[in-house]
């Protein structure tokens, strides 16, 4: 009964977090199109073909009204968007797939060890959109001890010189991941691994938590001394996924879903 139960409230997270999901897309789509309607310099750049298409036709010895296509294809039904399958979160097998070819993992290569750092992060600290891992800064993070010295990682957004509204939209108690004593996949072995890795530049406390990989191979620093771009953080678990041969839709935001299942079904 008790298993059953929580089966059934890791569903309905799941289903609300879809659907949280689906409102943020539609918003974004909104916003965009209500933008691109507003632009001025579409507008006047739509009169000013038509003007020359108008000119065009006078000059072919045709009168028609230049906006009658247009006015018909407006009038036309829409075709209803196809709504986009959930996200998935992953399966242990799967899990374990990745670890195997070497797309998670810390000793392998610095793309393995981002990955697992990123995955890590989204499990653990209840991470889910994009902007929340790419605004993440390296002092957002630290490294703390219990009074039986078991060490663990606490997540708490700090208020920097750019970011001074953190406490409208903070959590209500920080997030933390411990120490797994024996376990190779340890998350906060995977951590300093990467606190070590990083470059110098990059251990301050605003600068961002994730760093460009260096692809150069004649080079013996695993990470370049800036950011990781916004497009390469926005596909990490897509690309991870593709990669790895896993079927499904796998966005980053199906790590914060495996999350929740891990937290359900270790309790």
């Amino acid at each position: 009964m008790g298993e059953r139960l929580m089966n059934e409230l890791s569903e309905d997270i799941l289903r609300l977090e879809d659907r949280i999901n689906s409102r943020d897309d539609d918003r974004q789509a909104t916003d965009a199109f209500v933008a691109e309607m507003r632009n001025g310099n579409t507008v006047r750049k739509t009169k000013s073909d038509e003007g020359k298409l108008k000119n065009w036709l006078f000059q072919q010895n045709e009168e028609r009204e230049g906006r009658s296509d247009i006015k018909k294809e407006m009038s036309a039904p829409t075709r209803k968007r196809k709504p986009a399958q959930p996200s998935r979160p992953f399966t242990e097998e799967e899990i374990d797939m990745l670890y195997q070819k070497g797309l998670l993992g810390g000793g392998k290569n610095a793309k393995s060890l981002s990955n697992t750092v990123f995955l890590n992060n989204s499990m653990y600290f209840g991470m889910r959109s994009r902007t929340e891992h790419e605004h993440l800064r390296w002092g957002d993070v630290e490294l703390k001890k219990t009074s039986s010295g078991d060490r663990y990682l606490e997540y708490s957004e700090r208020a920097t010189k750019t970011r001074t509204d953190v406490n409208s939209d903070s959590r209500a108690f920080p997030p933390k991941m411990f120490e797994e004593w024996g376990n190779q996949r340890c998350p906060i072995q995977m951590y300093l691994l990467y606190a070590q890795k990083r470059p110098v530049k990059m251990k301050g406390d605003e600068a961002k938590f994730y760093v460009g990989i260096n692809n150069k191979v004649s080079s013996s620093e695993w990470f370049k001394n800036m950011a990781m771009g916004k497009h390469t953080i926005a596909k990490i678990v897509k690309t991870m996924a593709e990669e790895g041969g896993i079927k499904g839709r796998k966005v980053n935001h199906s790590a914060r879903k495996t999350g929740i299942h891990c937290n359900y079904f270790n309790t």
